[in-house]
């Protein structure tokens, strides 16, 4: 089997099609989003989550951006991230129909100096729970199994960095990792995908956000040439 390992610093190659598509959900994102009132990083993407699930047609077109970016990669497993990242997950796996598709489970918070041993369990920092740790349930990989990790929306990058520690400790082999959408101005993803040099792909990079512009603010994404790097 032919496949071809992604770099970081390349350009994502989309189709036409693909691309008209791309840009598409990158205008509905600026358009759909609100900022929080109270709290400052805090932005909600109507249709794209965290605020209920995700639009069937924003998904769909997504999922086919994922294919695009990562098909060259050819993964045997995709690994959906829970809770909310596992619609779009499931419908990036239809994607590629030869991959097995598996879930990790967010299980809940625990206190900060309880010890998680094993493989089978991983913990990530709880933003909604100060002090607390989220712990994650991993499923089985076969070592050297050509993994894709996908969830819907990225920040600080903890999740994502604990998941790929814990598969790397099944020695999977980890082709990349991809986003709905992330807070670039935060550079989480970012500072994940190269300390643990794995290419990474989101859809919709959120640069910067603008409270001067209504009573519910706007987003301001990354340009177009940037936005395509593989991370």
């Amino acid at each position: 089997m032919n496949f071809s390992e992604l770099k970081r610093g390349q350009e994502a190659r989309l189709d036409s099609g693909v691309f008209a598509k791309w840009q598409k959900l990158r205008e509905l994102a600026v358009s759909k989003a609100k900022l929080h009132p109270e709290i400052d990083d805090w932005i909600i993407l109507h249709g794209f989550n965290p605020t209920g699930g995700i639009d069937p047609s924003i998904e769909n077109e997504a999922a086919m951006v994922m294919r695009e970016v990562f098909k060259a990669s050819q993964p045997d497993i995709i690994l959906g991230i829970g809770n909310s990242g596992l619609p779009f997950a499931e419908r990036v796996k239809k994607e590629f129909p030869r991959a097995e598709y598996k879930v990790v489970k967010k299980l809940g918070a625990v206190s900060r100096g309880m010890e998680i041993d094993g493989i089978k369990y991983t913990v990530a920092p709880s933003r909604s729970h100060q002090g607390k740790l989220y712990v994650l349930e991993m499923p089985e990989i076969d070592a050297g199994t050509r993994t894709l990790i996908i969830d819907d929306f990225g920040a600080h990058g903890s999740t994502i960095e604990a998941v790929i520690k814990a598969a790397r400790l099944q020695n999977a082999r980890i082709v990349g990792a991809g986003l709905m959408a992330d807070k670039n101005f935060l550079g989480g993803f970012q500072r994940v995908c190269s300390e643990l040099k794995v290419p990474g792909f989101s859809i919709i990079r959120i640069a910067s956000t603008n409270r001067n512009n209504g009573p519910l603010g706007q987003i301001v994404l990354m340009d177009e040439k940037n936005s395509l790097k593989i991370v």
